[in-house]
């Protein structure tokens, strides 16, 4: 059995993906589980990491609403962005853009947050920002966090996660912890639309499991 049909991605027209440790690894996954059979979107409404050009059957890193995407009728992995910024990610398109061209696809693919390379996130009152036809929210939580002490080179939005968890920089991150980012309101789901799903990634071996379960 594939993700694909772990998560019962069939079902779904849109999914949003938020969170940390895995978002983009985990779009590509799915995609590529579906390129033969699908006419699949991959984009975003923050910064995400580039997808490599071989995963991809049409690609325009500065898309402008210039061509009619539904004209492309072929099984195939789309990647699009608004610009390629400085530090090689791609930049989101707008909301109302992304939503318009999510109608010519059987599979949208939308990362919807960004924690910046680090395994633990907490979540400012923007964000995170998702499609308002989102049927599936997907939320990917890095277990190796667990036991990690709470840094800047750790906590993506540090300050809001020491408000969240009573914590403070040098303390070790626990179970308790990620749970109040998940099961808080104000916290992972905060957004959420459709249905929800926990995706607790990185789980390579018995330990982790554990924790994980």
């Amino acid at each position: 059995m594939n993700l694909s049909d772990l998560i019962s991605v069939n079902s779904c027209h849109c999914v949003a993906f938020i969170g940390s440790g895995g978002k983009t690894t985990l779009i590509r996954t799915i995609a590529k589980e579906n390129r033969a059979t699908k006419r699949v979107l991959i984009s975003n409404t923050i910064n995400m990491d580039r997808i490599p050009e071989s995963e991809a059957d049409f690609i325009d890193y500065e898309f402008r609403e210039d061509y009619a995407l539904c004209d492309y009728s072929q099984p195939g992995v789309h990647v699009l962005s608004y610009e390629i910024e400085p530090d090689n990610s791609l930049r989101g398109l707008p909301l109302d853009v992304l939503e318009a061209q999510m109608a010519c696809f059987d599979l949208n693919l939308i990362e919807c947050d960004e924690s910046r390379q680090r395994p633990v996130k907490a979540w400012r009152p923007n964000e995170p920002s998702l499609p308002e036809s989102t049927d599936l929210t997907l939320g990917v939580l890095d277990i190796t966090a667990l036991g990690l002490k709470i840094s800047v080179e750790t906590v993506h939005n540090l300050d809001v996660f020491c408000d969240l968890t009573s914590k403070k920089v040098g303390d070790i991150i626990t179970r308790e912890d990620i749970k109040k980012l998940i099961l808080n309101p104000d916290a992972m789901f905060r957004t959420a639309k459709g249905r929800t799903v926990l995706f607790v990634n990185k789980v390579e071996n018995p330990i982790l499991f554990e924790y994980a379960r």
